[in-house]
């Protein structure tokens, strides 16, 4: 599967709007030589692979266009080695947007900080379950699902997460890879045979981690 160039571009807006300004060319989405498309803001990352002929490396302004001139790091060493996932799980897209606006609803309910959590908890081979909880409510998700591996469970931004199953959902892909490689490591969401959509996410440590 292929996203269109100028989805990607809508969707890595939300992503360089909240990369620091203290680092200029996270604002810009970095074309890379090998064709593919890649933003970050230190906490999530998007990749998709063929989507342009540039042979050198560029950076532009995905709101804009205008490039702007640095070094893109090198987010490679980033994205885990898929092998190495301590457990799979494949989730249908449009049952989980809709679960996580609800579970939105529920953390904006309490604050409507950026912060805003989800728990996901593998209890078994066909059962995880996402969960919001607070003072004022409790919701939990739980997809229909095959869980290949177990894990631990882990937190992470309820936006960025929903963000991201948006971004799959624009592109046409009815179901996504996740991939878990431990609470404190960075897990991704992926579609098409190698990949070629790939959203990653680092987790968000708590106290007892």
């Amino acid at each position: 599967m292929t996203i269109a160039y100028v989805t990607f571009m809508k969707h890595a807006q939300k992503v360089t709007k909240t990369a620091s300004a203290s680092r200029p060319v996270l604002k810009g989405v970095h074309h890379a030589p090998d064709g593919s498309l890649v933003v970050t803001d230190s906490h999530r990352l998007y990749l998709a692979k063929g989507l342009h002929t540039n042979e050198t490396s560029v950076i532009t302004d995905p709101k804009t266009g205008a490039a702007i001139d640095g070094n893109y790091p090198d987010v490679s060493r980033l994205i885990p080695d898929a092998s190495d996932a301590k457990y799979i799980v494949r989730i249908m897209v449009d049952e989980a947007v809709n679960a996580f606006a609800a579970l939105l609803k529920v953390n904006h309910a309490h604050s409507k900080k950026t912060d805003i959590m989800t728990t996901v908890t593998p209890a078994g081979t066909d059962d995880l379950a996402f969960t919001v909880s607070n003072s004022l409510l409790n919701a939990t998700y739980k997809p229909v699902c095959v869980v290949d591996g177990t894990g631990d469970a882990m937190t992470f931004n309820t936006q960025y997460f929903a963000e991201a199953l948006a971004m799959f959902k624009d592109a046409g892909v009815t179901e996504v890879t996740m991939r878990y490689h431990g609470s404190v490591r960075p897990f991704t969401l992926s579609a098409g045979r190698d990949d070629e959509l790939l959203a990653l996410l680092l987790p968000i440590r708590r106290a007892a981690d």
